[in-house]
């Protein structure tokens, strides 16, 4: 659930870093390339807006998976748009994404740790924001150092793989909160759910 910030980081680098390229292939103004970032942000505030009311009604996982898959989907989409709006329109789903899916793991993270260990889960999600922007990093410096001549196209699309390895690993490892099974009186998942949790700790 935590590879969400690692996508987060890895996406918000990227666009903030392409926009020149995008500049030299449309003509966009100042303004027009820094729209481009905003509406990161803006999708952002709205996935969080909505995080909330989904978490409480369809549990913690399924948002967390469908931010995955949205941003594999649009970040591709990006990498096929065609002018300055279909591009802001995918970046601001993106966004979206990130919004709907980190608060979900926040609590996830915090449901299903031991009390003294939740700051911990919590730090090494932070961590994994900075590793996200260490993998686009990478992807920037071996395509252009000088960002001069960015194939931002084929940026974005290599931008998706943090999201699908970790939407991957999560379809199959990650267990829906205990505590969200009990509250919905769930409680042969929720027993299931606490058994997996321990089998993946060494304990019976």
């Amino acid at each position: 659930g935590g590879g969400i910030w690692a996508a987060d980081g890895s996406e918000l680098l990227l666009i903030s870093s392409i926009t020149t390229a995008l500049s030299a292939d449309w003509a966009l103004s100042g303004p027009e390339r820094g729209a481009v970032v905003t509406l990161v942000y803006v999708g952002v505030l709205l996935g969080n807006a909505l995080s909330g009311s989904a978490g409480d009604l369809w549990g913690r996982r399924p948002p967390i998976l469908l931010s995955y898959l949205c941003i594999v989907l649009f970040s591709v989409l990006s990498a096929l748009s065609w002018s300055l709006w279909s591009m802001g329109a995918c970046r601001m789903c993106v966004g979206m994404a990130f919004g709907l899916g980190q608060p979900a793991w926040n609590t996830l993270g915090a449901e299903i740790s031991p009390g003294d260990s939740r700051v911990l889960v919590n730090a090494a999600s932070q961590l994994l924001f900075v590793l996200g922007e260490l993998y686009s990093a990478a992807l920037i410096w071996a395509d252009d150092p000088q960002l001069r001549e960015l194939r931002w196209r084929w940026l974005l699309a290599l931008g998706a793989l943090p999201s699908l390895a970790f939407g991957l690993a999560a379809c199959w490892c990650l267990a829906e909160s205990p505590k969200y099974l009990v509250a919905k009186g769930r409680f042969a998942e929720a027993r299931e759910a606490l058994s997996g949790i321990a089998l993946a700790n060494g304990r019976e």
